[in-house]
């Protein structure tokens, strides 16, 4: 095999381990909204909107004093990231941070707690870890919930649906890695 072409191969498989060990685990959640927004995830407005976070901007927006914690968790996590990418302050530029796929990994995951915390309670979480792990989590809110049954329901078709994807791309990058070995 050429030099270059084993390069190529070489950064391949270092792609693939990167996507592996984002993977370790599938986690599903039931969410109950209003409605569906329509809108994309838009990685530089959700950087924006964590990295404005800060005590002040909760007290300025009348965020409840109980979840406020939560909301500054999503600020330090980012400035960790921002740390292990070197930066300590937000770029002018997105690309500078956005052409980074584990950032934009850690920036989606933030985001998606972020809308959870401006909108609705999650009323079930299932966590599937490759060590075998399962996890089922509820609130009290879901069993006392009129269309509890509907609720759950929808919840165990969600984590059955995400078991098999999540088993699939695995077993499709387990067979990619292994045609170049």
């Amino acid at each position: 095999m050429s030099q270059n072409k084993k390069t190529k191969v070489e950064v391949l498989l270092n792609s693939f381990q990167e996507i592996l060990s984002e993977v370790t685990a599938l986690e599903v959640r039931t969410i109950v909204v209003e409605e569906i927004s329509l809108e994309s995830f838009n990685p530089w407005q959700a950087y924006q909107e964590i990295y404005s976070i800060s005590p002040a901007s909760l007290e300025q927006q009348g965020i409840d004093l109980s979840v406020r914690d939560r909301y500054l968790e999503l600020r330090r996590q980012l400035e960790l990231e921002l740390n292990d990418l070197n930066l300590t302050q937000l770029p002018s530029r997105p690309q500078d941070v956005l052409s980074n796929r584990r950032f934009l990994t850690k920036i989606r995951k933030l985001s998606i707690i972020k809308d959870i915390l401006d909108q609705n309670p999650v009323y079930a979480q299932t966590l599937v870890e490759l060590d075998g792990t399962i996890t089922h989590r509820y609130t009290q809110k879901l069993l006392d919930h009129p269309q509890r049954e509907q609720i759950l329901a929808i919840h165990a078709q969600g984590v059955t649906g995400g078991e098999k994807q999540w088993g699939g791309m695995i077993g499709l990058i387990m067979k990619l890695i292994k045609s170049f070995q």
